[in-house]
């Protein structure tokens, strides 16, 4: 089910679900390297020894090679194990709560220090954020709405989750957004929002809640780089559709 919140629940009936829907569009594409499709061998390889990278931070664990080995051959690709809760991880063959967290605690340094790097470069790297996006919501296996801020000269300045919601949809507002870019005085903004079935192609709902986004931003003379549905490794850019 959709979740849209009625004017009696929010002044203007600013907000919309976001969902998954549909089929897959021309406007979907695939990362082929380090965030490649699960049967690249190339990418499988890179994401192991990331894996057991990670792994190693821990001078307990001894085998970070073989569990890395393991944990890949239960979840199939390095994102897919990240959207994992820990709890279940836990869960493996030989592998322990301490190593379960030390993925997921290490793997979130990794992705901050990657966008430190992001936010240092003088222009927008799209193609870096695309990437953090599907690293960072792509797996997971509930809704979110993720937000990269960028300041008047289109350098990036934060990144931020601003809500979850079930593996069928999330609710947020217009508002919600807006203010959060205001916080980060914001020039402008690129937002994001995962859809767990695999499935990037907008609902009506996205469209709708894109229409009150823009008008809103524009109000407020920020701009919207783009708008991305990910999901795996595949992702929709309003951007690229011609839907901004």
């Amino acid at each position: 089910m959709i979740k849209v919140i009625s004017a009696s629940q929010n002044r203007g009936s600013e907000s919309t679900s976001m969902r998954q829907t549909g089929a897959s569009t021309a406007e979907n594409c695939q990362l082929t390297s380090f965030f490649g499709p699960d049967k690249d061998a190339g990418a499988r390889v890179t994401q192991e020894l990331l894996l057991e990278g990670i792994l190693s931070v821990d001078k307990d664990i001894r085998n970070a090679g073989e569990l890395a080995r393991s944990m890949l051959e239960a979840y199939g690709s390095l994102p897919r194990l990240l959207g994992t809760p820990v709890e279940d991880i836990a869960r493996l063959p030989g592998v322990s709560r301490q190593q379960a967290d030390v993925v997921h605690v290490s793997y979130k340094a990794l992705l901050n220090c990657v966008f430190d790097q992001i936010k240092e470069r003088p222009s927008l790297d799209y193609d870096a954020l695309i990437a953090m996006a599907l690293w960072t919501i792509g797996q997971s296996p509930n809704e979110k709405v993720l937000v990269f801020f960028m300041d008047r000269r289109n350098r990036v300045t934060g990144m931020e989750t601003l809500c979850s919601g079930s593996e069928s949809f999330v609710s947020v507002t217009v508002r919600t957004v807006i203010a959060a870019a205001c916080r980060k005085n914001a020039g402008s903004f690129m937002i994001a929002h995962n859809h767990p079935g695999g499935c990037t192609r907008p609902s009506s709902q996205d469209f709708e809640f894109m229409e009150r986004l823009l008008l809103a931003s524009s109000l407020m003379q920020m701009a919207v780089v783009d708008s991305l549905i990910v999901s795996g490794n595949s992702w929709y850019s309003f951007r690229d559709a011609g839907r901004l």
